[in-house]
């Protein structure tokens, strides 16, 4: 199906709903270049494994303060429901080594800077902190696991002023885990949890994870960017060409559509590209000082409290 270069408008003044009108087919080399760069702003913008692993967490934070404040009779559920939410954060960030990986290496190769660096950002998070270490080993044995969390617990007591004071225990025991996972493990994170002397809290240990990961997405960012600009640059001239065109465009799309001019409910549009490239180049500016000025924390059991 041959691609275009579309203008798009809000059609209030023309009518109702949003109008696009073809400027022009691209040429072949231009429609693989779009298509390389939709990618890579699919995989370093809001569609990326970072940002599903983002959204993940913020439903294990919200399942656990469900359980926090629910009622008695809700406890089971939400006990259940945030167990569940854990083994989804868990999936999210397997998905977030392997997806982002995997575009790495079809996009570019494995021999690539990025591959390589976005891969040895993971290995030294590995080394540094337990809490990604134990994570790495939760994420393979859980799949096929049934609940992950040892300890489910909450107590309430009524504080001077008459309010419900509540708290909740949301934890891993170590000892407990190396014994039931420890044959699938590396013998190093068996011994750290069979020796570790406190309960290992899920937030603690999911927001130390969550660091790891933001920083080599960061690693990977900086590694690209070169890409991420040569991709903003091409979008921007797609936009100036489609504005030329169409001075009251609102914005400038690849479509795949047959038609001429149709209303966008009835096609499914990428996003609009100029706003995704403008994005990456924050993201890339954000992710270059992060990189300057990032030093590796050491993590222990005793840390995730």
């Amino acid at each position: 199906m041959v691609e275009s270069l579309a203008a798009v408008w809000n059609g209030h003044a023309r009518g109702p709903g949003i109008t696009m009108h073809r400027l022009r087919d691209l040429s072949d080399e231009e429609s693989g270049q779009s298509k390389r760069d939709a990618a890579l702003l699919a995989n370093v913008g809001p569609a990326s494994p970072l940002a599903s692993l983002v959204h993940a967490q913020a439903d294990l934070q919200e399942r656990g303060d469900a359980f926090v404040t629910g009622s008695r009779q809700d406890r089971d559920r939400a006990s259940a429901r945030l167990q569940n939410a854990f083994k989804a954060w868990l999936s999210a960030f397997r998905s977030f080594d392997d997806r982002t990986c995997a575009w790495l290496s079809t996009e570019f190769g494995k021999e690539h800077p990025a591959y390589v660096k976005f891969k040895q950002a993971l290995n030294a998070e590995f080394d540094a902190s337990f809490g990604y270490r134990l994570s790495c080993a939760l994420r393979n044995v859980s799949e096929h696991a049934g609940d992950v969390i040892t300890d489910l617990s909450r107590s309430e007591h009524k504080a001077p002023d008459g309010s419900v004071q509540r708290q909740a225990r949301v934890s891993l025991d170590g000892p407990q885990i190396a014994r039931r996972f420890g044959k699938k493990m590396r013998a190093a994170t068996r011994d750290e949890l069979a020796d570790a002397a406190t309960p290992i809290g899920i937030q603690a240990l999911v927001a130390v994870t969550m660091l790891s990961c933001d920083h080599a997405f960061c690693v990977l960012i900086d590694a690209l960017g070169q890409n991420i600009q040569g991709t903003a640059d091409r979008v921007r001239s797609f936009d100036g060409e489609a504005r030329h065109h169409r001075p009251d465009a609102d914005a400038a799309f690849l479509d795949t559509s047959t038609f001429d001019e149709l209303n966008l409910g009835t096609i499914g549009l990428r996003e609009n590209p100029l706003g995704l490239a403008v994005l990456a180049e924050e993201n890339l500016k954000a992710a270059r000082s992060k990189v300057s000025q990032y030093v590796a924390p050491v993590y222990g059991p005793a840390d995730l409290r």
